[in-house]
């Protein structure tokens, strides 16, 4: 054989061992990506999530053993304008100040009971209007009138967790 065939086979094998490097790289990577991503999926997975400074629930993760109450409620929205509140419109009757994720509750809730109303989580911080303490009525608390107005008066089923 000529050196030009030599050199010409030299090149076809390596070659084929960069592909080989090459395809058993791949492999590797797609195995750790894959072991990665089971661990994640088995480990990790969040019941609760923060999106945009409101809580969201997965309410179909929630275990049974922590839902105390499922009731049909009449969920209203309130705003910290003085026409609807106290001589402190800022601070709920917990004491803490206003925010998303607050819920006005009837008494028999203690404060820092977690709601859940169509897949969002709140707290109960704040007490309805007496007249509303033996109704299963709640009030979510948002900064606006527009949207309390357009929240409206609903009736919906409410999680009641521990």
């Amino acid at each position: 054989m000529e050196s030009t065939d030599l050199l010409r086979i030299h090149h076809k094998r390596m070659r084929r061992r960069k592909n080989v490097v090459r395809l058993k790289f791949i492999y590797l990577v797609v195995v750790v990506v894959g072991l990665w991503w089971f661990f994640i999926q088995t480990y990790f997975k969040p019941e609760i999530y923060i999106f945009s400074g409101v809580i969201l629930v997965q309410a179909e993760e929630i275990a049974v053993d922590v839902i105390s109450d499922t009731i049909k409620a009449t969920i209203t929205a309130y705003t910290s304008s003085v026409d609807e509140t106290d001589d402190t419109p800022f601070i709920t009757a917990s004491g803490v100040r206003t925010r998303r994720g607050i819920i006005a509750c009837p008494s028999k809730y203690k404060f820092g009971t977690q709601i859940v109303i169509e897949g969002r989580q709140f707290i109960c911080e704040d007490r309805m209007n007496p007249r509303y303490w033996d109704e299963n009525r709640f009030d979510v608390w948002v900064e606006t009138k527009h949207e309390a107005f357009n929240w409206g008066v609903r009736e919906l089923e409410v999680l009641v967790l521990r």
